[in-house]
């Protein structure tokens, strides 16, 4: 599935997970474009800066969430969009899960890359994994934001469904997010 969304999108693909507060890449096909990201397997950066990890820690547990945020004293700057107030991250999270795709240009290297993230749900509902695109800013608007999320989103849900996840996971998640929207915004 990696390969078919590298393939239609023309794009690096990638597969990460969560470990101890980042992100770390798990797998990668490589685009055929001579601008790409050099991420490689085994790289990891902080969990809140771009459309990878804010896919992660939208999907996390309202506990584990907390604990976090708790643990992050301050979220680091590593560009000037960079998200670093946690009051704010809170609700880009909660967009990302009601949208069911994350978006990030410029969070994690600045003005050079874009990403669009979704997340991969196992046969519990859970988001162990996402798979992301990135790209630079002026192939973004070539080929449609939109139909970039559609793509990374159905990649997504045929991954899920492969890993016994039913096909109303991510519309269930969907309602469940504008529920706990609301009891986050307290954080």
């Amino acid at each position: 599935m990696m390969e078919r969304l590298r393939d239609t999108t023309g794009e690096n693909t990638a597969l990460h997970e969560l470990r101890d507060g980042k992100r770390i890449c798990v797998e990668k096909v490589e685009s055929k474009e001579v601008l790409r990201d050099t991420i490689l397997v085994g790289d990891q950066f902080p969990a809140h800066a771009g459309a990878t990890g804010k896919t992660l820690l939208a999907h996390l547990p309202e506990g584990e969430l907390r604990a976090y945020l708790g643990s992050a004293k301050t979220l680091a700057r590593l560009t000037p969009r960079t998200i670093t107030d946690p009051k704010k991250l809170v609700l880009e999270l909660a967009r990302i899960k009601k949208r069911g795709v994350a978006f990030s240009c410029g969070e994690r290297v600045i003005d050079g890359l874009c990403a669009i993230s979704a997340p991969i749900f196992d046969a519990d509902g859970r988001v162990r994994y996402c798979i992301t695109v990135t790209l630079t800013p002026f192939r973004l608007q070539a080929k449609g934001r939109e139909k970039l999320f559609n793509l990374v989103k159905e990649a997504a849900r045929t991954i899920s469904s492969k890993m016994g996840a039913s096909s109303q996971q991510g519309k269930s998640n969907n309602a469940r997010a504008a529920r706990e929207e609301k009891r986050r915004v307290s954080v």
